[in-house]
């Protein structure tokens, strides 16, 4: 009987084994082979639309005089009278008298110079009546003689009158010496000027050539702009009107209208730039409220260069390394290089590489990869 149950006991446990074996091979996990998905990146874009760009140069320059003279005097002798605005800051209209020196001494010079060409006349008029009596007495001899008679000049009182004309050329030219050293006596002023410096007081005494003041001419001012020399060719110097320029002083507090006049012709031997000269007319009247341009002030140059055609401008954040850009081509990642016509602080304009309507990625990517899956963000695509 024992045996028996253990029997019974051993196809029971058997079979038991036997349906879970049977139970966990018809339901073991079955494992499937899928294709990976690949997740798109999201990026801003903005489509590429050519256009034309008037290029725009910036550049730093110091004011400068663009006409300076040393005001001197030409006789000497005390100052009687200043003007009132000859003074440093004053501004003195062309022809204005500055200075007078004290003329007395060249009035007398004149009074005299005047009668000693009277005299010199009144001596010229006699040795013309004396002219006239020695050819009638030599005419008078002829007919009373039979001998012949030569007119020579001795005769006839030539030398005697060369001798007086000259005199005579003489006074005059004292006389118009005498007129213009009383002329000089009032010293005025050349041009349209702004008196920077001034040397002498009312009562200083001042001989031939002494400096009365530095004076600079008002109608034009300078600006010495450095350039660097690959950005000349993007201004037109043969112009005749020049290139239209603003001026912004580094303080802030103006803007004065220029244009740009001509090149030294010389590289600064330490930045290596062009010097361009910009000419900027009645610097002193353009700014109606605020200061007026200041010379020596530094300042800040934005020269309206030559017009660029058919180039789309981006901004420089879409300009990525060795001069390439990235554009979004059928949902994929285009690494393209483009040629660059002009690039500024804020935009970089492209002449080469693109087509209208390519869709340039302004988003960062950390790893851009050729064909990367790309999505624009909505409503970028329809800009």
């Amino acid at each position: 009987m024992n045996r028996f149950a253990k029997i019974v006991l051993g196809l029971i446990i058997l079979s038991l084994g036997t349906g879970a074996a049977y139970y966990f091979i018809s339901n073991q996990p079955t494992v499937s082979r899928q294709k990976p998905q690949i997740k798109s990146t999201l990026v801003e874009t903005e489509p590429a639309q050519p256009t034309e760009a008037a290029v725009t140069i910036n550049a730093m320059g110091t004011v400068v005089p663009s006409r300076e003279i040393t005001l001197r005097t030409q006789v000497s002798g005390e100052i009687i009278q200043v003007a009132e605005h000859f003074t440093p800051g004053g501004q003195m209209p062309q022809g204005k008298t500055a200075v007078r020196i004290e003329p007395k001494d060249y009035e007398i010079k004149v009074h005299k110079a005047k009668s000693s060409l009277a005299r010199a006349r009144a001596d010229l008029r006699l040795e013309q009546g004396k002219q006239d009596v020695a050819r009638q007495e030599l005419d008078m001899f002829a007919q009373g003689s039979e001998l012949a008679l030569e007119e020579t000049d001795l005769a006839l009182r030539r030398p005697q009158l060369e001798q007086v004309q000259a005199e005579v050329s003489s006074s005059r030219a004292d006389l118009d010496q005498a007129e213009l050293d009383l002329s000089r006596t009032r010293i005025n002023v050349p041009f349209n000027a702004l008196i920077t410096e001034r040397k002498v007081n009312l009562g200083s005494q001042v001989n031939v050539q002494d400096s009365l003041a530095t004076l600079v001419d008002t109608d034009t001012y300078w600006v010495r702009a450095s350039v660097p020399v690959d950005r000349l060719r993007f201004i037109d110097l043969s112009a005749r009107e020049g290139n239209p320029v603003r001026i912004t002083s580094q303080s802030g507090t103006g803007e004065w209208k220029g244009r740009t006049l001509r090149l030294t012709g010389e590289v600064d031997q330490d930045t290596r730039m062009a010097t361009l000269i910009i000419a900027v007319p009645n610097p002193l009247e353009q700014q109606e409220n605020g200061p007026p341009l200041m010379l020596n002030d530094y300042v800040q140059i934005k020269i309206q260069g030559r017009t660029l055609h058919d180039v789309t401008p981006l901004p420089r954040r879409a300009l990525r390394n060795d001069q390439k850009v990235w554009v979004v081509q059928d949902g994929q990642l285009d690494i393209r290089p483009v040629q660059i016509a002009w690039k500024d602080r804020e935009q970089v304009y492209i002449d080469q590489g693109l087509t209208p309507g390519d869709q340039v990625v302004l988003s960062p990517l950390s790893t851009p990869v050729q064909g990367m899956s790309l999505r624009v963000s909505e409503g970028e695509d329809q800009k």
